[in-house]
């Protein structure tokens, strides 16, 4: 099978293998043909090379991924479908690094190109550790999504070093992967704020307009995913958007991301107060509501401290310092005016015990409100049942038919992986098998998640909750006023 009969899957493919960008990342769907566009840019930017004083050009294509067998099993299984071993030479055995040099025909002038391509995983090693020694002219990271974010700008130092200086053309690297989790280095590098030299192409998703590669798969091949596929997973795995995987059992399973987590900034709605949620503890976290008249309950803005103060603690004054600049943050407009709301906090009420106040300590409460600026009370209770109930209840609902119950804005992006992925059940062992835990992992969603429960319990939220507690309780206790018996 020749190369020459290869094309590229489609216009976005074509324009990914066309740029001279040196540091680029091509998205898309599975089955779009992404891993094969990723080792054919090896061979079309081979022929960018200059001749060699014997008019050869030569080219050290580097290809990388995390592990062997994943290397082994689809890289370069795709690789062998073009270039198979009895072309040119091939050097390694199974589980090893591989080599496989090709002499080729430049498709311009005829003259002769050498492109030397080393297959290579990282295994447990960090980049750094496993290549550091490597020097090659360019190199493709397959899956890149899920290596360490400075994959491709490391690879980057190692291009270029190989053939001369007199002969070397053009150097880069390149990667390509599905669409990632919304936590990840590519979102943030190459989607939201581009890092400058970083170069983003986006293949249609499965089932839009201009999908790439179809001619290639089954007619139904992603209607049939989407249908075998989670929903979280066929977003990301389908449609070719960030989404967020996940193992265990999410909490609220209610929660949808298409429709509780907005695509545009939320706006302070005037004359409605400011709730604010807070689960005190080492790495304390906040959530900051309003709830409109119609109902809606809106999350503007949110507060964790476990990414700033990984591995530490962040104490109650510190913890109302971030508070107060947060909020100072959100009221004040664009002119630089203080919006004049109500502002209240409600707390998990464990944090009001605890100090020795016969000798002038304050609870952490009490020292959060100090500082922060604002009257926090503790919340009518911290059993976890009207807790979770509470999120629940504004979540599976639509007001007038179509405006969900529960608006997230996009600034909150802690909590978005919380409810999608990390507020979980998890899975534990049992002597019947794996079974799902009693309660939710503890760890920083739960602050997360469990701050915003106290804020949906302030007023009217704490009272629907516990109406709905007793009218399930009124239904358990019902006896039927009936002197039938089956067994007299």
């Amino acid at each position: 099978m020749s190369a020459t009969a290869w094309e590229p899957p489609g216009p976005i493919s074509q324009a990914f293998l066309e740029t001279d960008d040196d540091l680029a990342l091509l998205m898309g769907p599975v089955g779009s043909g992404k891993t094969t566009v990723g080792l054919m840019r090896g061979v079309v930017r081979s022929y960018f090379q200059r001749p060699g004083a014997d008019g050869i050009r030569r080219a050290k294509f580097g290809v990388v991924r995390r592990l062997q067998k994943d290397l082994e099993k689809t890289t370069m299984q795709s690789w062998l479908r073009w270039f198979p071993k009895t072309m040119g030479t091939w050097r390694g055995a199974a589980g090893d690094p591989a080599t496989h040099t090709l002499t080729l025909r430049h498709p311009g002038d005829g003259g002769l190109v050498e492109l030397r391509t080393e297959f290579m995983a990282l295994g447990d090693l960090r980049i750094e550790e496993a290549l550091r020694g490597w020097e090659g002219t360019f190199a493709y990271v397959d899956e890149a999504d899920i290596m360490a974010p400075n994959a491709l700008t490391f690879l980057r130092s190692r291009c270029g070093r190989y053939p001369s200086k007199a002969e070397l053309g053009w150097a880069g690297v390149w990667g390509t992967c599905n669409a990632p989790e919304v936590d990840s280095y590519v979102v943030a590098d190459f989607i939201e704020e581009p890092k400058p030299g970083h170069s983003f192409f986006r293949q249609p998703g499965g089932l839009e307009p201009g999908a790439e590669n179809l001619a290639n798969l089954p007619g139904d091949y992603y209607q049939r995913l989407r249908t075998l596929m989670p929903t979280h997973d066929a977003r990301r795995f389908v449609d070719n958007k960030p989404g967020i995987g996940r193992d265990g059992e999410a909490v609220y399973p209610e929660f949808n991301d298409a429709v509780h987590f907005s695509a545009t900034p939320l706006a302070l709605l005037e004359g409605r107060p400011v709730i604010v949620g807070m689960d005190a503890g080492g790495t304390p976290a906040a959530g900051i509501w309003q709830r409109g008249a119609d109902g809606q309950w809106r999350k503007l803005r949110e507060l964790t401290t476990h990414a700033k103060d990984q591995g530490s603690i962040t104490g109650p004054h510190r913890f109302g310092e971030m508070l107060r600049d947060l909020l100072r943050e959100l009221l004040t407009d664009a002119r630089g005016q203080v919006r004049h709301l109500a502002v209240r906090g409600l707390a998990d009420p464990s944090a009001a015990f605890g100090a020795d106040t016969a000798n002038g300590e304050s609870s952490w409460i009490d020292t959060v409100a100090r500082v922060a600026e604002i009257p926090v009370i503790a919340a009518p209770t911290n059993d976890p049942t009207p807790r979770r109930e509470a999120y629940r209840l504004p979540m599976g609902r639509l007001i007038d038919g179509a405006k969900p119950g529960l608006l997230i804005d996009p600034s909150c992006k802690f909590t978005r992986v919380a409810l999608m992925r990390d507020y979980k059940f998890p899975m534990i062992r049992s002597p019947h098998g794996m079974r799902r835990a009693d309660s939710p992992a503890k760890n920083w969603a739960s602050h997360m998640i469990e701050a915003d429960q106290y804020a949906l319990l302030d007023g009217h939220a704490w009272h629907e909750v516990t109406a709905r507690q007793q009218q399930a309780q009124s239904a358990r206790q019902y006896t039927a006023q009936t002197d039938f018996n089956p067994y007299r």
